[in-house]
């Protein structure tokens, strides 16, 4: 746990004689750096908080039964006093002082923002100054709340891993931060907390508060091991827990003697209520939570095999394997209404988790698709989902042709919508959609919502990290620009180096750059190919048989250029014109 950042007040107040408040700008976790003078014995009292009052006190009324306050009493030195706390931190905003001599100045007062001292890893940026906002909203909220244990929220009683949220914040963080030690760790916790008779992980690790078993959307015991495969080549984990991840899904299995999970505590948790300044329950009324749970089963099932392939248990996989498909005919026969084309309910989060995880029938996609969007539309282009569906949805849109559809949904600035959060004074996240400032569930600064920031690296830029990488060794690099992004750009450091896409579009033109690292491969996908696609390099026609340095493979198909990428420095220009496009490499 480290300092790792000095934050300077923003502004200060005196919404009454001798009551000081400091702003410093947005909501972090950490302490305040305190310098004063005072007569011995008189006492200055600090008090922490996210959100004020409408007399310009502080609200802690979300706060429930933490304290957030620090007291420091003067020696009565005729030097300045300092006082800085190393055993304690506050999730805050604002700094209500009582005590003091004389009005703070940015020399009395100083936030440290304090968290586990791993690095800031991925970047990323792009023309939609609004995505660019909830970006920046995402990593300030991650960034507070790695503390030791990826926590739920840094400013209330709480402060707990909850594994639910970590299904949802999980890839978001992997692409943000240097997590593979801490995540490690947190894999041990996982381990630790779970109950060695019947293989039951807690809701919670450490086990504090919660329920043994875990609602199944808690799949961080699986998740977190495979992302750290995929992009560090990370194979311990798998091995050292394959035993204990096997217990937890029979565990699961075993209440599902017909392929359905009917247990279900929280499922989609805390989608819209529906009005921007009430909150209902956060248990969903939308999606059904044995939905939810069988198609957690499915993927649990299937991830299972994944892993068991990876470390050289291919009987298991294969049984596992088998365990996901038996799971998925039963979500069909069971969630499955052919005369409406839909999931259940027909919620976005049916829609989406059954598309997500690959339980559709081929025949069928093209109905659940077009259903969703229709809700989507329905709704004018703003998501039902809770902290689970939400990542989905937008990847689901992205990857089926319909990144306008999910691009749209990013852009709004009503309710309920991340942009509402921004037009609320939100400098990070919020635990509900709604605009919720007083006692009750609505920590100002919860991380489950931030999974549209892999969707940022994913999507809008286009950089993925393929299925099947061993430590981001297969990349994918799709840039797609559209009448919302026309331009985007992030780096991702990898064990092999730095991967990089960055593209702009102007008219007719996509400026492409691309770095490969060392050892690596990226598919470099483009929307636009036809048989009369001319590539050229200095003037000259480039053809399968005659290829630029690092370029390895071209291959053209109606709608698609794919073009293989071995390590390099890459400048591409792409020309869209009627029937003939043409690459250059610069």
């Amino acid at each position: 746990m480290q300092v790792v950042r000095t934050i300077p007040l923003q502004s200060v107040s005196e919404p009454r004689p001798g009551t000081y408040v400091v702003d410093f700008g947005t909501i972090l976790a950490g302490w305040v750096k305190l310098r004063a003078r005072g007569p011995a014995g008189a006492t200055v009292t600090l008090r922490f908080a996210e959100m004020l009052g409408e007399d310009g006190l502080l609200n802690q009324l979300n706060l429930r039964t933490a304290e957030a306050c620090d007291r420091y009493t003067f020696k009565g030195s005729s030097d300045l006093e300092q006082y800085e706390p190393r055993f304690t931190y506050h999730g805050f905003r604002y700094v209500q002082i009582e005590g003091l001599a004389e009005r703070p100045t940015s020399q009395t007062l100083e936030a440290r923002m304090v968290r586990s001292a791993v690095a800031q890893r991925g970047q990323f940026e792009c023309s939609h100054e609004l995505y660019n906002s909830i970006h920046r909203m995402v990593v300030q909220t991650e960034a507070s709340n790695l503390h030791g244990i990826p926590t739920d929220c840094p400013q209330r009683d709480e402060r707990m891993g909850w594994l639910n949220d970590m299904t949802a914040r999980a890839e978001q963080a992997v692409y943000n931060f240097d997590l593979v030690r801490f995540y490690s760790k947190f894999v041990d916790d996982i381990a630790d907390s779970q109950d060695p008779r019947t293989g039951e992980i807690p809701d919670t690790v450490p086990f504090r508060w919660g329920y043994r078993h875990a609602d199944p959307v808690s799949m961080s015991f699986l998740l977190l091991p495979w992302l750290l495969y995929q992009h560090y080549g990370e194979t311990r984990l798998m091995q050292r827990h394959y035993s204990g991840m096997v217990k937890w899904v029979e565990r699961l299995l075993q209440q599902a003697p017909d392929g359905i999970l009917a247990f279900s505590r929280w499922g989609d948790w805390s989608e819209p209520s529906g009005k921007q300044d009430e909150t209902v329950s956060p248990v969903s009324r939308r999606t059904p939570g044995a939905l939810v749970s069988t198609a957690f089963l499915a993927e649990h099932c299937r991830l299972l095999g994944q892993i068991a392939h990876v470390i050289g248990r291919e009987e298991d996989s294969r049984l596992h394997q088998e365990n996901a498909r038996r799971v998925t005919e039963s979500f069909n026969g069971t969630f499955w209404d052919d005369a409406k084309g839909v999931y259940a309910t027909g919620s976005q989060a049916c829609s989406a988790l059954a598309l997500a995880f690959g339980l559709v029938p081929e025949d069928r996609i093209t109905r659940v698709v077009n259903h969703l969007v229709g809700d989507i539309v329905a709704n004018d282009y703003h998501l039902t989902t809770g902290n689970i569906a939400t990542k989905y949805l937008l990847e689901v849109l992205s990857a089926r042709g319909l990144h306008e559809v999910a691009c749209a949904i990013v852009a709004q600035k009503s309710y309920p919508s991340w942009g509402f959060m921004l037009q609320h004074g939100a400098t990070t996240l919020w635990e509900r959609w709604e605009h919720a400032t007083g006692t009750g569930m609505n920590s100002h600064c919860h991380p489950m919502l931030g999974s549209i920031s892999s969707w940022f690296y994913r999507h809008v830029v286009g950089l993925q990290v393929a299925p099947d990488a061993i430590g981001c060794d297969r990349l994918i690099y799709r840039p797609r620009p559209n009448r919302h992004v026309t331009s985007a750009r992030a780096t991702l450091p990898t064990p092999l180096g730095t991967a990089l896409l960055g593209w702009h579009k102007t008219g007719e033109q996509i400026m492409i750059e691309a770095e490969v690292p060392c050892g690596a491969t990226a598919e470099l996908e483009l929307l636009m190919a036809g048989e009369g696609l001319v590539i050229s390099e200095s003037g000259q026609v480039i053809t399968p048989a005659r290829l630029p340095a690092g370029v390895k493979d071209i291959r053209p198909s109606p709608g698609m250029t794919r073009i293989t990428l071995g390590s390099g420095v890459y400048r591409l220009v792409a020309h869209e014109r009627a029937a003939q496009p043409a690459l250059s490499q610069t």
